[in-house]
């Protein structure tokens, strides 16, 4: 008898245990895309940031993303906001795509928002394109606030950015 519930206990055990362990991993927050490999954060950008709602990633006065060409029309989707808070002028922020200007927008209260149609002749012959973010102010947390401790330069927060077939 014994046998028997001990036998009996181990399979609930394991039924249990086994009902418990997932190898899935949480779900990214809402705002956040899954990792492209059309996309790489080349130069300027520091690490994702998160909080409850959304994620974003400063950037230096200056940062470099690549985007995998793909000889089709895709859609380029920027969005992030500037901190004019920090500022007695509204920074001006450039986006170029290979050296070509695609838009020049000034810092505002609300999110930045803009969408592109890039072209394949806007992509070129190569397999990368480079966008360029651009910000002619930047500000350093830990000289602006009192008790402050970051020592980063910061411009620019992108909260989105995609590369999408049109």
């Amino acid at each position: 008898m014994l046998k028997k519930n001990l036998s009996l206990t181990l399979t609930l055990l394991v039924l249990v245990m086994g009902g418990c362990t997932t190898d899935e991993k949480p779900a990214p927050a809402a705002s956040t895309p899954p990792p492209s490999p059309d996309i790489v954060y080349a130069q300027g950008f520091y690490d994702l940031e998160r909080d409850a709602s959304m994620t974003w990633r400063w950037m230096e006065p200056e940062a470099v993303v690549r985007l995998k060409n793909t000889g089709k029309d895709m859609v380029l989707k920027f969005s992030g906001r500037a901190p004019i808070e920090k500022f007695k002028q509204p920074p001006v922020i450039t986006l170029s795509l290979n050296g070509a200007q695609l838009d020049q927008m000034k810092g505002t209260p609300e999110m930045l928002n803009r969408e592109f149609t890039i072209t394949p002749a806007q992509q070129g012959k190569a397999e990368w394109s480079e966008l360029k973010i651009s910000s002619d102010k930047s500000f350093v947390p830990k000289e602006v606030d009192p008790g402050g401790t970051d020592p980063r330069k910061l411009a620019f927060s992108l909260t989105k950015l995609s590369w999408e077939a049109k």
